[in-house]
């Protein structure tokens, strides 16, 4: 997958390879852990853009996997297909669903 942020930076990987190359662009990051990571971009959309991240999980995978649906979900990013076009995935109905606007469970 690939997450293009507002800011227009570009990750390109699986879940765990964008919040590493994340983590990479961003300073004082280099040494945490994904879950301490994962706790800084909270705190920090909470104190600079007033949102409220709901991330959770047991492992850095579902915390990954939770931050980037968590960025898709409040609009400061968006997935995109291998054709540089918005990703839709379809719902159990066969429906497209636009990712922008879908949750995320990592659990499911």
């Amino acid at each position: 997958m690939k997450l293009l942020l507002q800011n227009m930076e570009s990750y390109e990987g699986d879940a765990i390879e964008i919040v590493k190359q994340m983590m990479g662009s961003t300073m004082f990051a280099d040494n945490k852990s994904i879950r301490e990571y994962v706790d800084m971009v909270m705190k920090n959309a909470k104190v600079h853009y007033d949102i409220e991240l709901n991330i959770h999980g047991d492992t850095d995978e579902d915390l990954a996997r939770c931050l980037v649906f968590q960025i898709v979900e409040h609009g400061t990013g968006i997935l995109m297909d291998e054709n540089g076009k918005p990703a839709h995935r379809r719902n159990a109905g066969g429906e497209k669903k636009d990712v922008r606007t879908s949750r995320h469970n990592p659990r499911k």
